[in-house]
């Protein structure tokens, strides 16, 4: 697994570690692993539906053409970060995202139908999973 990352501001923090990540996703379930994008970045212009998120997004974990997974980890102010957060972002990583992850790329060839989304996104009490499948070009 890569890591990438850019350099934060002192008002920002990111919701895990790279720990956390191993940790949730082992060394060989997830290809890269990017750090410090703003939120806004998950959007992609190709679905037809868009996501309607109320809470803050968080993380975002895709899989393209059933192999490449890679998930994006967005920044958030300190302000708003918890240890509350922290700990259910942690959870939802070890399970549902990890499982999600682990069918996707489990897929039979003929079964891949170009890139799949799952977008974690914090309430304020609880992370909600949303996905999103769109054809490849």
């Amino acid at each position: 697994m890569r890591f990438k990352s850019t350099k934060l501001d002192s008002s920002f923090t990111y919701p895990c570690s790279k720990a956390d990540i191993t940790k949730a996703f082992g060394k060989d379930l997830l290809d890269h692993a990017v750090f410090g994008l703003w939120p806004e970045h998950h959007v992609e212009p190709r679905l037809r539906k868009k996501l309607k998120t109320k809470g803050r997004v968080l993380l975002s974990l895709s899989v393209q053409d059933g192999s490449d997974a890679v998930l994006l980890i967005f920044k958030v102010r300190k302000e708003d970060f918890s240890l509350d957060m922290q700990s259910k972002l942690q959870t939802t990583m070890r399970g549902p995202m990890k499982m999600w992850l682990e069918r996707k790329i489990s897929r039979p060839d003929t079964a891949i139908f170009g890139q799949d989304s799952l977008v974690a996104e914090w309430t304020g009490q609880q992370f909600l999973l949303h996905e999103s499948t769109f054809p490849r070009d």
